[in-house]
């Protein structure tokens, strides 16, 4: 519950152990009353929302308002520095739902995935969209899921055709993505994974340690690096980089 961590609800309101002791909980209200709200708390009338064989029917109905309502809020109260970066946010659960995703490298391994915009220097959310699954979030055709990801979080937050700079992980970055941006006047810089289409002589190239090998077309450069430090190729890193 928010900053402090606890390994069930009944103990924000434990008396026993000084130690453990939070009595703001206490303050506010009782924990049967809280359990009652947590438990009949609805964001939405769900005898009004469509049912799951209905054409309209979406995984998140049910918490959506809530997501819009606290994007309106995250672009209200802040303006953001141009450096902004994507990402991507597990949050666990163990319920059953359409939108489950399984993810090795997470904590939780198992949960929804959120997508997310924030401010490089601050870490500040500027905006986030759930992942409802192949199912309710087919990729189009002809482009990849993280440049669709990216475009859509840029729209949704205004923040496209405005000269802001993205930072984005193997996941996200590419050359369709970054040709996307061009055009919107939105720059990228990231790490690519080899099997995205690139140049030959980016994707074959394999430096000697602590050298690189560039290639640039216009404002897009890529760039082939392996550190000193690392002699095995698959720590060789390509890089998709702008030039203003």
């Amino acid at each position: 519950m928010g900053l402090i961590r606890k390994v069930s609800f009944e103990e924000y309101w434990n008396k026993h152990s000084p130690s453990q002791s939070t009595p703001w909980f206490r303050c506010m209200f009782s924990r049967n009353r809280f359990q009652n709200i947590l438990k009949f708390l609805h964001l939405v009338d769900t005898k009004k929302l469509p049912k799951r064989n209905d054409p309209a029917y979406k995984p998140s109905q049910r918490f959506k308002p809530l997501l819009d309502f606290v994007n309106r809020k995250f672009l209200r109260y802040y303006n953001p520095r141009r450096e902004l970066a994507v990402d991507e946010s597990l949050v666990g659960t163990k319920g059953k739902t359409s939108m489950l995703q399984y993810i090795p490298s997470k904590r939780s391994r198992f949960g929804v995935k959120f997508w997310m915009l924030v401010e490089s220097v601050t870490g500040y959310v500027l905006q986030m969209d759930v992942y409802h699954g192949k199912r309710f979030d087919p990729t189009p055709a002809g482009t990849l899921q993280g440049t669709n990801v990216v475009i859509n979080l840029m729209k949704n937050s205004h923040l496209l055709g405005k000269g802001f700079h993205v930072f984005a992980d193997s996941f996200f970055a590419s050359l369709n993505l970054d040709n996307k941006l061009l055009r919107e006047r939105t720059y990228l810089t990231g790490t690519m994974r080899t099997n995205r289409p690139m140049p030959q002589m980016i994707k074959n190239a394999r430096p000697e340690a602590g050298n690189a090998v560039y290639a640039r077309q216009r404002q897009i450069m890529l760039c082939r690096f392996r550190d000193h430090n690392r002699k095995k190729t698959r720590h060789i890193g390509v890089y998709l980089l702008q030039c203003y």
